[in-house]
């Protein structure tokens, strides 16, 4: 076996592409896992529900796809508070990632406290396939998994950020 090292290929001068022989292949070439574009949102407005269905939280970002192959990239940090009403009674929630009203990472995020309330960071990190070129819309739920209390996300207005970017594929 031959092994061929240099430190970088370029085009003949005064071209723009690299040309392979006919039926060659090249692996690891090309443009996938380019970030084509990023889009921040950040929202600190607190919510509250006692509701065990998935209410929104008010973090959401939209983006639009420059292909059907792109991937997009959400990461979010949500700030959220359960507590259970007082007397000490277990408490906990969860959070879900939605797109376009549908849910598409359930319960990406949960915490339950054997006390009166929980103060949680959660982190979410998910690639998702869209196979679209219309406008998206991802959304952070949260819901009330038990007890009396109200949940809340972004307890006494903290901010929670989430950050999507379309990766080329």
């Amino acid at each position: 076996m031959s092994k061929l090292e240099v430190r970088e290929i370029g085009p003949i001068s005064g071209e723009t592409e690299v040309r392979l022989a006919d039926g060659a292949t090249a692996v690891g070439f090309g443009g996938g896992g380019k970030v084509l574009q990023v889009v921040q949102e950040v929202y600190s407005t607190q919510t509250a529900t006692s509701s065990d269905s998935y209410v929104t939280s008010g973090l959401q970002a939209s983006i639009t796809p420059s292909s059907t192959s792109s991937k997009i990239l959400v990461i979010a940090k949500v700030t959220a508070f359960y507590n259970s009403g007082g007397g000490g009674d277990p408490t906990g929630g969860s959070i879900a990632l939605f797109r376009d009203g549908a849910n598409i990472l359930d319960r990406c995020a949960s915490s339950y406290s054997q006390f009166n309330g929980l103060a949680i960071d959660a982190g979410v990190n998910f690639m998702d396939s869209p196979n679209s070129t219309a406008s998206l819309n991802y959304e952070i739920r949260f819901r009330s998994e038990f007890g009396t209390g109200n949940q809340f996300c972004h307890d006494n207005d903290t901010p929670s950020t989430m950050i999507l970017m379309e990766v080329l594929a």
